[in-house]
């Protein structure tokens, strides 16, 4: 039996202004000593990782992860690990992404191991957002960490790939990174909050603000 017209907007309507529905996974209720192999193999499809020698990897890893539009939010935090993504894994992966990783507390370092930024290292900056990718090689380190990750397919940005790639494993600069790092917060903040026909709006503010952060380096190249 087919659905009549009104009854479609109605439900098309209920769907748009249902709120956006979490993922969340995390170590809290194991052992300490199961909490460390449960999160390597929970993040096993993107980073190897291995913990400190010191024990502090194992307290409690958590995640939760947002779809927001075509971005995804991923909130994190870590009692710490040593992590790295081989040049096999980046080439066979499809996670095709750039990930902009705001830093609440902790501290890490990272460094690319191909591409036209090998060999750059990077400290995080607490407070500030950096630009990070998916597609090359890395690997690092972090120890009590919090914050919030957004993913944002290469192909969302156009023509703005070859200007990020040029960038990649650094803070997002000037003014306007500070203005990106104060909406993301505010974004964060808001995530339980939004619906899904909010998300889309919200998700292309992001991108917009991304691309206002670098308009300057597309300038200068044109």
């Amino acid at each position: 039996m087919s659905i009549a017209p009104r009854e479609k907007m109605q439900q098309s309507k209920e769907e748009s202004n249902r709120l956006l529905m979490p993922f969340s996974f995390s170590t809290e209720d194991l052992t300490s000593l199961d909490r460390f192999d449960s999160w390597r193999e929970f993040v096993r499809p993107i980073f190897d990782v291995e913990p400190h020698s010191d024990g502090a990897s194992y307290g409690t890893h958590c995640m939760t992860t947002w779809t927001v539009g075509e971005l995804v939010f991923c909130q994190d935090s870590s009692p710490g690990l040593i992590y790295s993504r081989s040049p096999r894994r980046a080439r066979m992966a499809a996670d095709d992404h750039y990930h902009f990783y705001f830093q609440k507390r902790g501290s890490s370092w990272g460094s690319i191991d191909g591409g036209r930024r090998a060999g750059h290292l990077s400290e995080g900056l607490i407070g500030r957002v950096g630009l990070y990718t998916m597609a090359q090689p890395c690997h690092g380190e972090l120890r009590n960490m919090e914050g919030f990750t957004v993913f944002v397919p290469r192909d969302s940005v156009g023509s703005l790939t070859g200007i990020l790639d040029a960038q990649v494993n650094d803070a997002v600069p000037g003014a306007m990174g500070s203005l990106l790092s104060d909406y993301l917060l505010q974004v964060e903040h808001r995530l339980p909050e939004l619906t899904q026909s909010e998300a889309a709006g919200v998700s292309r503010s992001i991108l917009e603000l991304i691309r206002a952060c670098y308009a300057d380096s597309r300038e200068a190249r044109e």
